[in-house]
């Protein structure tokens, strides 16, 4: 499939990505970046900018992507996600993908503002076995002690440390969001839990209060749902979408996420129940939920609550991911999952799972003794043994 180009200043590049000239991401931590796979280097943190249209529009690190992007060239330092998976030819880079799908276009002469993938805090209310604290508040905790258990190898990257702040938008900064909101076309509201912080129900109240309210897509667990939340949400006049984040059955996903599935799947009855609206599932396979991957898809194909699926990959922690599995083993396994192209219910991005090989022997090599360490610890935590639900994985505890 070949690439189209976008147009921006009269001038048409595949190098032109839209999140450039009309998108702003705002992290967990307050950095705001290009967009999502684009965190090492930011154009800045909310607390030190006054305005965040007028820094967007005029700052010099902006003007300066959007000038390379627009003489052909995707800045190598911050499109590096990109730019690799362009050269593999898998068709899986964001700037052809969802960035094309779901950031509005053609952009305004003066760059406004019109898509914002936002982030309130890294407030969370689950602990998933391949996330960390820059995401999920509840880890900082549990990362701690892995270390002092002995799982030095955890702290390997600053957001596993245990050393990564819960970070939370201050209310003066806040004020800076709520500005936009009366240009915004689109909004997507992630986390942390978004449903973990008080201010992402506020921005949805305040929302659903504008003339023409933006569509929300919201990035959530589903685990929990207070009366007043769900209330507001059902009877929110914009369009709204949930991708639920959900990774196993039954006692596997309890493991993997560290929540009820059995309350998380209330929730969504409870929704459509309300609104005769659907929500999308988002599967993340990891080592711990590959086996089954049918068996799940199949489990949310019978569920009239569900309108899609939207599939991701898992490549970090390495000890976490199906790339530990070997070739011979890996390979069949998704082969097995190809009819999974024409599912009754579409599968977004299922390349991303279907076209995975394994890591290099030397990285297996390096994480293999990680993997048992890891379950053994997270067993411990969970109070029950996940190779008893998942039996493929008793070959690592051995």
């Amino acid at each position: 499939m070949g690439i189209s180009a976008d147009s921006a200043d009269g001038i048409q590049s595949v190098a032109i990505c839209r999140m450039a000239f009309n998108g702003m991401t705002i992290n967990p931590d307050g950095r705001l970046v290009l967009c999502c796979n684009s965190t090492n280097h930011d154009i800045g943190h909310i607390s030190e900018i006054e305005d965040l249209q007028e820094h967007f529009t005029h700052s010099p690190a902006m003007n300066a992507v959007r000038t390379q992007m627009k003489n052909g060239i995707l800045p190598p330092d911050r499109c590096k996600i990109c730019i690799r998976k362009r050269k593999a030819g898998n068709n899986t880079a964001a700037i052809d993908g969802w960035v094309k799908r779901i950031v509005p276009w053609p952009p305004t002469p003066d760059y406004r503002i019109e898509f914002l993938e936002f982030t309130a805090s890294n407030m969370c209310n689950q602990t998933c076995v391949m996330c960390g604290s820059l995401y999920s508040s509840k880890w900082g905790d549990l990362e701690r002690e892995a270390l002092d258990f002995g799982l030095t190898f955890r702290n390997d990257t600053p957001w596993r440390s245990g050393d990564h702040p819960i970070y939370s938008i201050s209310d003066d900064d806040m004020k800076k969001v709520f500005k936009l909101l009366p240009h915004l076309k689109k909004i997507m509201i992630k986390g942390g839990e978004p449903f973990a912080d008080k201010r992402n129900i506020e921005l949805i109240r305040r929302c659903n209060e504008l003339e023409n309210p933006p569509n929300l897509s919201i990035i959530t667990n589903f685990a929990v749902i207070v009366p007043k939340v769900m209330k507001l949400l059902t009877e929110y006049r914009g369009f709204i979408i949930f991708n639920c984040s959900i990774d196993g059955l039954y006692e596997q996903y309890d493991w993997i996420r560290g929540s009820s599935f059995k309350q998380t799947i209330g929730n969504m009855d409870r929704y459509y129940e309300a609104t005769g609206k659907k929500s999308n599932i988002s599967i993340s396979p990891t080592l711990y939920s590959i086996f089954n991957l049918r068996e799940a898809v199949e489990f949310f194909n019978a569920k009239d609550a569900v309108q899609r699926f939207n599939f991701n990959h898992v490549a970090d922690p390495k000890y976490t991911s199906i790339g530990m599995l070997e070739e011979d083993i890996l390979e069949p396994l998704l082969a097995s999952y190809e009819s999974l192209r024409s599912n009754i219910k579409p599968i977004a991005s299922i390349n991303h799972v279907l076209e995975r090989k394994p890591f290099s022997e030397k990285h297996r090599k390096q994480n293999m003794p990680y993997v048992k360490q890891w379950i053994s610890f997270m067993n411990m935590k969970r109070g029950f043994k996940i190779e008893d639900h998942v039996p493929e994985l008793k070959v690592y505890m051995k």
